[in-house]
């Protein structure tokens, strides 16, 4: 970006990727004004404002968001990717799920599948109804479809098979039966 961001060095350099750059000896350490290519300057006055301990919820948009959620990623800025893919768990809805999902899979997200997967588990019971699949109210690429619902009911399926049926299907007790007397 053309116009500088100013920033506390100190702020910055409580976080790896800055204290390697700031104070690693590198010639950015040395430098009063340095460029960052990799990050647009929507998402670094996000992350600054994270940094800042703000609430950066007024700030994101969808584009922003996932920009900023890649580089994140790509940049291992953890606490703060952590901070946005909960944010996506909170307002992930089924017209975006696809293209979120298919993104966090693109750039091996694993942290984002995780919170897609989230959401699918926490809205299944919307995912298996057929009817609102094939009317689009549930938006749903077909492949993703697949593996969306092979997770979840793995994550299902491996929940359950330590479980005996007597945990959940216990013997009868009649509430009339009569203790038998003691010898």
């Amino acid at each position: 970006c053309e116009d500088p961001v100013f920033v506390h060095r100190s702020i910055l350099s409580d976080r790896c990727y800055f204290s390697t750059l700031l104070e690693g000896g590198l010639r950015e350490s040395q430098l009063d004004v340095i460029r960052i290519h990799q990050v647009s300057k929507k998402t670094f006055e996000l992350y600054l404002k994270y940094l800042y301990g703000l609430d950066i919820t007024p700030f994101i948009d969808g584009d922003t968001l996932m920009e900023s959620i890649a580089t994140a990623h790509y940049l291992s800025w953890d606490d703060f990717h952590e901070h946005l893919c909960r944010r996506v768990e909170a307002i992930l809805d089924w017209d975006q799920f696809s293209l979120v999902f298919n993104n966090a899979t693109s750039f091996s997200d694993a942290v984002l599948v995780r919170s897609c997967y989230s959401f699918a588990t926490k809205h299944f019971a919307e995912l298996l109804d057929t009817r609102k699949r094939q009317t689009r109210i549930i938006p749903i690429d077909p492949e993703v479809l697949v593996q969306v619902t092979e997770n979840v009911l793995g994550k299902i399926h491996s929940v359950f098979q330590d479980v005996s049926p007597d945990d959940y299907f216990p013997e009868p007790v009649s509430m009339f039966q009569v203790p038998e007397p003691d010898p």
